[in-house]
């Protein structure tokens, strides 16, 4: 079986790419957060459980593939605020349909 990282090179098929992304929960719970508003890393980590290297490392591809943006704050500590792209809101209404979808018929899926 051939793994596809999110983010990574295209496999060549838009469903199998766009799953790939959709499949990593650090992803999903990443836009999660940036859904409800400009977020720090640490805030980021906090909330979603993940460790900050591996909110660090998401953030990054996120940023490589233009789905979010990443500044600098105006305060004196200029710590890094991150926000969905015009890219990343996109992606909004596919989170959306996949948790519809978990909610109709998620029971009856196996693990």
């Amino acid at each position: 079986m051939i793994r596809h990282s999110p983010l990574a090179a295209s496999s060549g098929c838009p469903i199998a790419d766009g799953i790939a992304l959709g499949s990593d929960p650090c992803i999903v719970l990443i836009f999660r957060e940036l859904s409800a508003g400009d977020r720090r890393l640490v805030e980021i980590s906090r909330r979603t459980g993940f460790d900050p290297q591996c909110v660090a490392t998401r953030l990054r591809r996120l940023e490589a593939s233009g789905m979010v943006h990443g500044y600098l704050d105006s305060s004196a500590l200029k710590r890094r605020i991150f926000s969905l792209t015009v890219k990343g809101r996109a992606f909004h209404p596919v989170m959306d349909a996949i948790q519809g979808w978990q909610q109709r018929w998620g029971d009856s899926v196996a693990a």
